[in-house]
């Protein structure tokens, strides 16, 4: 959790109230497409007499819906600030799916692959191809 100062950003409509150039433009744009982190409180977290409640606190997590239950409860001493709490969703590795297939590539012959691959006249059979084409090939072909 961190303090932001972001006020122009409203991730529940996936929108940025401000110009291009602005730096919660820059934040929200830096974490959409290059950081992919989900931010998780939807309501505000500062409520000061006088002034427009805000949302200055963000849980962000690698991983959709792994925060649950997320509560804002009520400040504590004489803050202007919620206290937030959450539950995260934790799995064991012993829990996680397993997947027990292994293969043996050092088993591989692979001077017998390169021979195969080198009879075809790979230019020739792909030009003028289409993708779905070139992949039923190969299907045949290997």
């Amino acid at each position: 959790m961190s303090y932001f100062n972001f006020p122009d950003i409203d991730y529940a409509n996936g929108s940025v109230l401000s110009s291009t150039y602005s730096v919660g433009n820059i934040f929200y744009e830096k974490n959409r497409h290059n950081l992919f982190l989900f931010q998780n409180v939807l309501n505000e977290t500062r409520f000061r007499k006088g002034s427009i409640p805000s949302k200055l606190d963000y849980v962000f997590t690698s991983e959709e819906n792994i925060i649950s239950d997320m509560n804002y409860g009520a400040p504590l001493g004489n803050s202007n600030r919620v206290v937030l709490s959450w539950k995260v969703m934790v799995v064991r590795p012993d829990q996680a799916e397993q997947n027990d297939t292994k293969f043996s590539f050092w088993k591989a012959d692979y001077n017998a692959i390169s021979s195969k691959l080198n009879i075809v006249n790979w230019q020739m059979e792909f030009s003028s191809k289409r993708l779905r084409k070139c992949g039923q090939f190969l299907k045949i072909s290997c």
